[in-house]
């Protein structure tokens, strides 16, 4: 019996394809910050999907963002006036052990930032970890289709920070 490779490769290559849009991997992050930003992406499509909205993924324009002068700070500061809501919290071994928490905060087409990252229609969903009281690292930024009527349930910062 001979196996015909042609139709298997057609096969196995659409499979890929398929796990590829499915399965989202941000191959810039270590395996621990991954997982949450996985963890952050399907809260952002639950969000969505309870509120009867359709989830669209945008491109975002990440050199835009890091030409942008202080982006982290600006983001940060729109975190403290918008609020954010939690992701979860992971134990981290290195350098070492410590609990690190992650949320999310909005950028909204609005905001003055969003000018600066050109998101006219999107709304940029920015993933923070926290590991002390007084440092915060910006993890990854998504952009999605905005609906003004989405609620995200944000809380204020300091609800959040150290609560979970």
């Amino acid at each position: 019996m001979k196996i015909q490779t042609r139709p298997l490769l057609f096969l196995l290559s659409g499979f890929l394809a398929f796990a590829s849009v499915f399965a989202p991997i941000n191959p810039n992050l270590p395996p621990e910050e991954n997982g949450m930003w996985e963890k952050a992406i399907e809260k952002y499509k639950e969000i969505h999907k309870t509120q009867q909205r359709s989830y669209e993924p945008r491109d975002a324009d990440f050199e835009r963002y890091n030409q942008i002068e202080k982006f982290e700070e600006k983001a940060w500061a729109l975190a403290g006036q918008h609020g954010v809501f939690f992701v979860g919290k992971a134990q981290h071994r290195q350098p070492r052990p410590r609990i690190v928490e992650y949320f999310t905060s909005l950028v909204r087409p609005n905001d003055d930032l969003a000018r600066d990252m050109n998101l006219r229609d999107k709304v940029a969903l920015i993933l923070w970890k926290r590991a002390t009281s007084h440092t915060q690292e910006l993890i990854s930024v998504d952009s999605l289709t905005y609906h003004q009527e989405l609620e995200w349930g944000l809380k204020p910062l300091r609800q959040i920070i150290g609560v979970h």
